[in-house]
């Protein structure tokens, strides 16, 4: 990936009409679909266009390039994702909790069945999550700012968000490693352990 990938948390936030948008979203989940069993070599404009049922010309109108459709692809994933734990946080938003719930919540998606991310292949995982640093800090600071807030309050010196929400996209990036078969049951263990130690570091320093 290159520093285009930026544009990814621009992808979903441009206005277009209720047609338009229902036919941007259709190309992206053909588009996801065909990478989660293909990889890369499944985005083929000619075959997209076939299945969603519009020319390629008009793919191109909304994605010009082969990146650019892997990157929408992601882009309705990662929406997907955000509403997920968004959920999960209003059936319990108890700050005391958020940990918990969160860590609930991945385990849910990675070993229910919902964990399409990690279907992909380990490098284009880590080349998506890091091409969309700011758009995953926005869902960092919404799902832990609780625990940094918490946090902040007994402590004398403060979290080191910036640093935090790093080290979380890391942690993610590092579950790429992982297939489906060899995915551990012990995902949300890995993820509380995880944000304590990070907590209790950033805090010391």
């Amino acid at each position: 990936m290159t520093s285009s990938t930026a544009r990814l948390d621009n992808i979903a936030d441009k206005p277009r009409s209720g047609k338009a948008d229902a036919t941007m979203r259709k190309i992206q989940s053909v588009t996801l679909a065909r990478v989660i069993q293909q990889g890369e070599s499944g985005i083929s404009m000619t075959d997209i266009s076939r299945e969603v049922g519009v020319s390629r010309p008009t793919i191109y109108r909304y994605f010009p390039t082969r990146e650019a459709l892997l990157e929408g692809a992601f882009a309705l994933l990662l929406e997907d994702f955000e509403a997920g734990m968004r959920a999960a946080i209003d059936r319990d938003p108890r700050p005391e909790q958020r940990l918990d719930v969160i860590a609930g919540f991945l385990e849910s998606r990675l070993l229910d069945g919902g964990a399409q991310l990690f279907q992909l292949e380990p490098r284009l995982i880590v080349d998506l999550i890091m091409g969309s640093k700011d758009k995953l800090r926005v869902i960092s600071e919404f799902a832990y700012g609780p625990l940094f807030d918490m946090a902040d309050a007994i402590g004398e010196r403060k979290v080191d968000r910036e640093m935090v929400s790093e080290a979380i996209l890391l942690f993610f990036s590092s579950l790429s490693l992982l297939t489906v078969k060899s995915r551990p049951a012990n995902v949300g263990v890995m993820l509380r352990k995880t944000i304590r130690a990070l907590l209790q570091i950033t805090r010391d320093q």
